[in-house]
C-alpha cells in the first residue's frame, strides 16, 4: 500500500510538472452570465492558460465576437445607431473583473474592466446575425504583451444601467435601464472567434438561467415552514 502511495504521488507531481511546463492542460477562459433575482445579470469570468498572439499584441479593451451563428442576445439587444452596440455599466464589486498576464512575475500586467457591451447585428445582404461581446477598461491605453506570455483571469460583478451618452453635459454619463436576463438566450456558445477571443485561444460564453421557484411554490414552503414551527411551539408548550 505505502509503494502505491509513492507511485502515486510521484505520477501526480509528474502530471503536475508536465502541466506547469507546456501549459497544454489550461483552463478555458469562460465568461458566464447568470440570472439574479428581480431579473438581474451578474456576469463572472475564470480560466487561465497562454497568450495566442505576438510576437507584441497591444493588450486594451477586449473585444469578443462570433463572427455569424445562432445569437446568445435577443433581438432588444441590437446596434443602438452608434456602430458598437449598447454599453452597460458593471457595479462596483470587491472582486472585480480582472485580467493578468505574468502573474507573480516580472512584467506583469493586471487590467480591471468596468463595461460590458453586448451587440447583436444583421449582416446586410445575408440577414445573418452577427454576435458581439466586450469589455472595456477604464484605463484605455494599450499595452503591449508577448506571445506565449501566462494569464489568468478572475472577478465577477452585477450589470447595471445602459450608458446612453458618455457625458450628459455635466460631465457624467447619461444612464438608461439595466439589463434584464430576458434579453439574453440560456446557453453555451462556443467557438467565440476573432479579436481577443483568438489572443485567448477561444472562448466560452455561458447564459446560465437560475432555479428560482415559482410564486406559488414559495408561498407553500412558507405555510409548510409556519406550521412545523407553531406545532413545535406547541409541543414545547406542553
Amino acid at each position: 500500500m505505502r509503494q502505491l502511495a509513492i507511485r502515486t504521488a510521484a505520477i501526480c507531481t509528474c502530471i503536475l510538472m508536465q502541466c506547469e511546463v507546456s501549459r497544454d492542460c489550461r483552463a478555458e477562459l469562460t465568461i458566464t452570465l447568470t440570472q439574479l433575482p428581480m431579473n438581474r445579470v451578474e456576469i463572472s469570468w475564470s480560466g487561465f492558460g497562454t497568450i495566442m498572439g505576438g510576437p507584441f499584441t497591444a493588450l486594451g479593451d477586449l473585444d469578443f465576437f462570433d463572427a455569424l451563428g445562432i445569437s446568445p442576445f435577443q433581438p432588444t439587444i441590437a446596434d443602438d445607431g452608434s456602430g458598437f452596440g449598447q454599453d452597460y455599466l458593471l457595479e462596483t464589486s470587491s472582486t472585480p473583473l480582472t485580467l493578468t498576464v505574468n502573474p507573480n512575475q516580472p512584467g506583469e500586467v493586471s487590467r480591471t474592466f468596468d463595461t460590458a457591451r453586448l451587440d447583436r447585428d444583421i449582416v446586410a445582404g445575408s440577414g445573418d446575425i452577427s454576435s458581439d461581446f466586450s469589455l472595456l477598461s477604464p484605463d484605455n491605453s494599450a499595452q503591449l504583451i508577448t506571445f506565449g506570455s501566462p494569464y489568468q483571469v478572475s472577478g465577477s460583478a452585477t450589470i447595471a444601467e445602459e450608458i446612453l451618452e458618455l457625458d450628459g453635459g455635466d460631465g457624467n454619463p447619461v444612464l438608461g435601464g439595466v439589463l434584464n436576463f430576458s434579453d439574453l438566450n440560456p446557453g453555451t456558445y462556443d467557438g467565440f472567434t476573432g479579436a481577443s477571443a483568438d489572443l485567448f485561444g477561444g472562448m466560452t460564453l455561458q447564459i446560465v438561467a437560475a432555479s428560482i421557484p415559482e410564486p406559488a411554490a414559495a408561498l407553500f414552503g412558507s405555510l409548510v415552514c409556519g406550521v412545523l414551527g407553531l406545532r413545535r411551539g406547541r409541543r414545547v408548550a406542553s
